[in-house]
């Protein structure tokens, strides 16, 4: 299947051929890992978890599903302490990587729902490690409005 939205009767499909339902108990799932993960203080340990496959797609049905990995993604990024992001950053595989880049951008583009701040720390030290080819791979991925 090629890699677009697609629409089979009243099931949305996303980029990865997965419905919304996949996504949504996938992100559920990821809640509760995060929530676990919180409870122990070990959250720099689930950062590949929840990087993988996220969301993609512009269908409505899976916007639920994205927004509740957003917030997911934001809490996530706001429980690590700004000495410990260049360790999370180097345990992350290049596509995780870029996947964090696409949601920094994301969350700079709604700066009402997350504290700025976070944000451009995180965006420092990514692009301290990644350079400008990290940004560049993100604004030329079609995918990433698709988060």
């Amino acid at each position: 299947m090629a890699e677009s939205d697609v629409e089979t009767g009243d099931i949305a499909i996303s980029y990865t051929g997965r419905s919304a339902d996949d996504y949504m108990n996938q992100v559920q799932q990821n809640q509760r890992t995060f929530q676990q993960a919180a409870a122990r203080n070990a959250t720099k340990s689930i950062f590949s978890t929840l990087l993988r496959d996220p969301p993609y797609s512009h269908h409505p049905t899976l916007h639920p599903a994205q927004q509740l990995n957003f917030k997911l993604i934001t809490d996530l990024l706001a429980s690590i302490r700004t000495s410990d992001i260049p360790d999370v950053i180097s345990s992350l595989g290049p596509e995780e990587r870029n996947v964090m880049m696409k949601y920094l951008y994301q969350c700079m583009e709604r700066p009402e729902d997350v504290n700025c701040a976070f944000v451009l720390s995180w965006h420092e030290k990514l692009v301290e490690s990644e350079g400008v080819g990290g940004i560049m791979r993100v604004m030329t991925d079609p995918r990433s409005a698709a988060l």
